[in-house]
């Protein structure tokens, strides 16, 4: 029975370790192999370019095609050029119905000389030499068309601005996108080379170079003749390359094709992994020592009867080999349940490959921890005379695994300090009552006032408000202004967000200063007035006529402005009161849609962009032409409801556009995906560290308090109560944890310093954090080996001492 308790003690250690090592090496495997099924990709870089052009550090994915000419000319060290360029706020119509497609992307035919995605049907020779020609997708094909092969059919896509759609001729079915590829595309869209060379557009540039080429020395020669070209007056840029297998891991530029992947989190998984493994292992090396002791008498009697030390060593391998085996098994049984018959398959990739070449590494490892005991000097020359494996013997590795378990613990608290810092930074109370519709067709924002005035009729809405961007984006127009009448500086600019004049109430933000009530705000129509009336150099005097007489019969618009505190510190002024009612003038491209006005209110900063970088100057303004989001407040105990309404109502009004629509903690969470990955698998790792350190305390506490059951016999023979006995036996531990616990928070808090380098915004490392930590250590500790001293401490000493 005492063999059987430890035997399942070790298998259960070693089923869990198994299963989180096939995990974690089948997780990172995969995140080191983005991009290098392309045959060529060690010669593949992508062209990046500060996003200023003033070499201010912040890199952009995208390059002016205008950069592009010289690269065929003047560069003979590459062999191939492709540019990819997102076709975004499309409209893709089949039969009746309509859809917003994703992830359509207009090339060239050296795409597919470039890069090895695969053809299903239809041939890579002559495509895309031809404007208006596609590839898309199997499944594309299936969403759309119902069947995968339709070459030959035709796609009907048009923008949202466009009447009538532009037909696409489906020339090849391309096979899904690997999941290991930076980016994925279900339409593909001919732009031929010469209409890239000639328009002027921002793409995605990547160079096939030749082998022999020396990267540094043709990047410097790249920003050399562009430093050459440029004039005095204009700024230079600054160009980088990046290896196409190093996008995925190492990249994250604002405007990534796709949200990439953080070797960060790799590190967090490598590390939550091998405590894990570690644990296990200890508790393994633990148990085995404790399982020789057992078996010693038997051994003894094998010794007598004629056996070697190497018939003995082949027995404990065995028996070795046969719980790692079982081990094994169970944990292949969890993999393969979770690689096949659940949601969760993404987190194995190539399963059978990982568990053959991990069950091997195991196999080898578990066999030699077994074998240790028998190394021991006095054992290896006879077998007479017990071991004498007490307490003392696992000290060092069971402080060391409590450490491990004790950092797993400090480090899931901080991870979840910092998502509730975000969760916290960004505005909105009751996320999960907030629904984003973004991307709003411009059609579809001029009726933005009815459909507001239809939602808020019913009850199961609570607001409607707008902005230009949805939470998270980065805040990408921004432009230079003049504050009480001072003298524009062009080398300072400030951020320009437009919303609602609701938008306040709806995320609950207060004032610090002033008032945030817009009042009356710009109507839409002075708005289309005002956009058209901007382009005075193309002639259009007319609208600006227009919008004179429109002033002179409705009043002239007073511009109200709201800025954050960050806009305080731009415009130096100390006191946020003190900017209450200063005239401030954005120079903006459309000077008359943006008037110079009255600054109302101040906000604390705002957080709306993502907290990977600090908070921008920004200024907010009504503009309701601008708002391409929607937000909408709903009741959170009527979700259902306010979706059927909202769909509704909103086609009633906008039959010709589908809607699309997002809760707003689903938009946070694929903006930190990564992050919230981290903090699953660190607690995961944590719980898992946890229980095969109980388990392996339990079965340790069970063999000392054996050991230890004559002195408690004779201690309460001699008068010794119960509490004086668990106190007794209690000690040791409690002086194990303290010890193990001076070891992982210094570790912890380093580890965590580095982590939370990778935010603007980070939590705080207070004292608390650590001290939670050490109570739940202690506590589990110690409510794991209470039972074994109770028992000890209550059981009838007459037991302990009638065979002395």
């Amino acid at each position: 029975m005492k063999k059987k308790k430890y035997n399942i003690a070790n298998s259960i250690g070693i089923s869990l370790a198994f299963m989180i090592t096939v995990f974690t090496v089948s997780r990172i495997s995969n995140e080191l192999s983005y991009d290098k099924f392309h045959t060529q990709y060690k010669s593949i870089y992508r062209i990046i370019c500060d996003k200023n052009e003033d070499k201010d550090g912040e890199f952009s994915c995208r390059i002016s095609t205008k950069y592009n000419q010289p690269l065929y000319d003047k560069f003979t060290d590459i062999q191939s050029i492709t540019k990819i360029i997102p076709a975004q706020h499309l409209i893709l119509i089949s039969g009746d119905e309509k859809f917003y497609p994703t992830k359509v992307f207009k090339t060239s035919h050296s795409f597919f000389k470039m890069f090895d995605f695969p053809i299903i049907y239809g041939s890579k020779q002559n495509l895309f030499d031809n404007a208006r020609e596609a590839a898309i997708s199997r499944s594309a094909a299936k969403k759309y068309f119902g069947t995968e092969n339709v070459t030959g059919k035709t796609l009907q896509i048009k923008t949202q601005w466009q009447q009538e759609p532009i037909t696409y001729q489906i020339m090849a079915i391309l096979e899904d996108f690997p999941t290991n590829s930076h980016f994925k595309a279900e339409i593909l869209l001919s732009y031929p080379e010469e209409e890239i060379k000639t328009e002027d557009n921002f793409a995605y540039t990547y160079l096939l170079l030749k082998k022999n080429c020396k990267i540094d020395h043709f990047s410097s020669a790249l920003n050399h003749y562009w430093e050459e070209k440029t004039r005095a007056n204009e700024t230079k840029p600054n160009f980088l390359l990046q290896p196409l297998q190093d996008i995925h891991l190492k990249s994250n530029l604002w405007d990534e094709l796709e949200q990439n992947g953080s070797i960060n989190t790799l590190f967090v998984l490598l590390c939550g992994a091998i405590v894990v493994f570690l644990t296990a292992l200890i508790n393994s090396s633990n148990l085995n020592y404790i399982r020789f002791t057992i078996d010693h008498k038997e051994y003894t009697i094998r010794k007598i009867n004629g056996a070697s030390f190497f018939n003995i060593a082949k027995i404990v391998i065995k028996k070795s080999l046969y719980q790692t085996s079982t081990a094994i098994i169970i944990g292949t049984i969890i993999i393969c349940y979770i690689s096949y018959s659940t949601p969760y398959s993404f987190l194995f990739s190539s399963p059978i490959k990982w568990i053959t070449i991990s069950a091997l590494g195991f196999y080898l490892l578990y066999a030699a921890i077994s074998f240790l005991p028998l190394l021991s000097e006095k054992v290896k020359k006879n077998f007479y005379g017990e071991p004498t494996y007490g307490t003392q013997k696992f000290i060092y590795p069971t402080i060391f695994q409590i450490a491990l378990s004790s950092s797993a613990i400090i480090f899931s608290i901080i991870i979840f300090q910092q998502i509730k810092l975000i969760g916290n930074l960004h505005p909105g109370k009751e996320k999960e009552s907030i629904i984003i519709i973004p991307n709003v067709p411009y059609k579809a924002i001029g009726r933005y006032e009815t459909f507001k005035s239809n939602l808020l009729q019913h009850s199961v809405i609570r607001n409607v408000s707008g902005s230009l961007l949805e939470p998270g984006a980065i805040l990408a127009f921004n432009c230079p202004y003049s504050l009480d009448g001072a003298p524009c500086d062009p080398t300072k600019k400030i951020n320009l967000l437009s919303i609602d004049k609701d938008f306040f109430l709806l995320f609950d933000i207060q004032p610090i200063a002033g008032t945030l009530d817009m009042g009356t705000t710009s109507c839409y129509e002075w708005e289309n007035i005002a956009i058209k009336a901007n382009n005075v150099q193309t002639k259009n005097i007319e609208y600006v006529k227009i919008l004179e007489k429109y002033n002179q019969e409705h009043g002239r618009h007073i511009e109200k402005y709201v800025i954050n505190k960050e806009a305080l510190k731009l415009f130096n002024i100390q006191q946020a009161i003190d900017a209450i009612g200063k005239q401030l003038k954005p120079e903006f491209i459309a000077p008359y849609l943006l008037p110079k006005g009255e600054i109302i209110g101040v906000i604390d900063d705002l957080h709306y962009q993502n907290i990977f970088s600090k908070e921008q100057p920004i200024v907010l303004t009504a503009k309701k032409i601008m708002n391409s989001t929607f937000i909408i407040k709903i009741d959170p105990h009527r979700k259902k409801e306010a979706l059927q309404v909202i769909k509704k109502e909103w086609s009633k009004i906008n039959t010709e556009y589908p809607i699309d629509y997002q809760f707003l903690p689903d938009l946070y969470y694929k903006m930190y995906r990564n992050e919230y990955q981290e903090k699953n698998a660190i607690m995961i790792f944590s719980c898992i560290s946890i229980l095969i350190s109980s388990i392996g305390m339990y079965t340790l506490s069970s063999y000392s308090t054996l050991r230890k059951t004559k002195e408690v016999g004779i201690r309460k023979v001699n008068g010794a109560d119960s509490y004086q006995i668990i106190v007794l036996l209690l000690k040791e531990y409690t002086k194990w944890i303290f010890i193990a616990l001076i070891i992982a928070i210094p570790i912890s808090y380093l580890w965590a310093i580095q982590w939370l380098q990778n935010f603007a915004y980070k939590t705080t490392l207070n004292g608390w954090i650590f001290a939670l930590a050490g109570v739940i250590t202690l506590a589990i500790a110690l409510l794991t080996v209470s039972w074994q001293s109770w028992r000890a401490a209550t059981k009838n000493p007459v037991e302990a001492l009638r065979y002395e």
